[in-house]
């Protein structure tokens, strides 16, 4: 369970530093995932509108891929309820209540 904050990305890697235990998703045990595979961020919504939430990765070595099709390194994808993002061997679904 991730809560991110509009000022603070939250990471996804392999790496169990510092970034990845506190405010992110250390993944150690899968060998396809780069140590620093991608990153989560928020965007704060205006008035009644709420929080946009996106997904980047940032030049992961085996890519991240959403819904079969590999995403394009360091591009905002805009994610939505029931989202299936694959990075190396893990699925994460991405639920946002």
């Amino acid at each position: 369970l991730l809560r991110p904050k509009s000022d603070t990305p939250c990471y996804v890697g392999r790496s169990k530093g510092k970034k990845f235990v506190k405010n992110g998703i250390s993944l150690g045990k899968d060998a396809e995932i780069s140590t620093t595979h991608g990153k989560f961020l928020v965007e704060t919504g205006l008035g009644n509108l709420g929080p946009t939430f996106y997904f980047v990765d940032v030049g992961s070595t085996n890519g991240t891929f959403l819904e079969g099709e590999q995403l394009e390194p360091e591009k905002l994808v805009r994610l939505t309820e029931g989202m299936e993002l694959r990075l190396g061997s893990s699925n994460l679904k991405i639920m946002l209540s």
